[in-house]
């Protein structure tokens, strides 16, 4: 990536050279928080200063290619500007990041549901519109919602996600596609797995069928061949013993 990538996260928007300009407790800061952001567990520490870098900003590239980033990123934050220090959210009227987003596919992270522990003291201007059980989709989806009031609430501790069993997020994923009329990749390729362990059935039966057929048929070949074998030497044994006795009658017939 160029140096001149710039990432919107939080209203605040970094750059390789802003991040590689932070001290090492502040990156570990604001890694953790992207991390709580998409869903992936948090670290104590770094090795080094070096490393810090290095994993928040590719943490940031990350956030970046996801649903939850486009909303970030509608913010008016001009890429290219000069970030100023990370700063606490303000509780504003308005923002725009608070109006119905579209998501393009759902991540696994979308689908964490919010327990409140406690409401804040400030940036609660939207507070009573999250409920218990509500995930982080609803929030991205919602009408005067958005995830950042619930990232920070979460890192400040007003709030904690509850990520989705297996079961849990593959019903959300198959419930949303469904609900948006949409085709659900996931199902498609079930599908198509399905379909193809069927064509591989169906060819193993017919190579079994084929081999059957093919050894009855050379049971069959070689039971005949032993039935005409058995009736030829039958036959040579009931003609010599037919010549047999004409000669032992011939032989009585000259002594009588």
């Amino acid at each position: 990536m160029a140096d001149t990538e710039t990432v919107q996260f939080n209203s605040t928007a970094y750059t390789q050279e802003s991040v590689n300009n932070m001290s090492e407790a502040d990156l570990l800061q604001l890694r953790n928080l992207v991390a709580e952001n998409l869903g992936v567990a948090r670290i104590k520490n770094f090795k080094d200063h070096a490393q810090a870098k290095d994993a928040t900003w590719k943490a940031l590239q990350k956030f970046a290619g996801t649903a939850e980033a486009d909303l970030a990123n509608s913010t008016d934050t001009k890429a290219g500007k000069k970030p100023a220090a990370p700063k606490e959210p303000k509780e504003p009227r308005h923002v725009k990041g608070a109006e119905p987003a579209t998501v393009k596919r759902p991540t696994r992270g979308m689908f964490r549901k919010i327990e409140k522990i406690k409401e804040p003291d400030r940036v609660k201007e939207r507070w009573n519109n999250y409920t218990d059980g509500m995930t982080v989709l609803e929030t991205i989806e919602g009408a005067n919602m958005t995830p950042l009031d619930i990232y920070w609430y979460a890192e400040n501790g007003f709030v904690k996600l509850h990520d989705p069993t297996d079961e849990e997020f593959q019903a959300g994923v198959d419930a949303w596609y469904q609900r948006n009329g949409l085709e659900n990749p996931n199902a498609a390729k079930k599908k198509r797995e399905e379909e193809r362990a069927k064509k591989a059935e169906e060819a193993k039966a017919k190579k079994e069928a084929d081999a059957k057929a093919k050894a009855d048929a050379k049971a069959k070949k070689d039971a005949e061949k032993a039935e005409a074998k058995a009736a030829a030497d039958k036959a040579k044994a009931d003609k010599k013993a037919a010549d047999d006795k004409a000669k032992a009658d011939a032989a009585a017939a000259k002594t009588a």
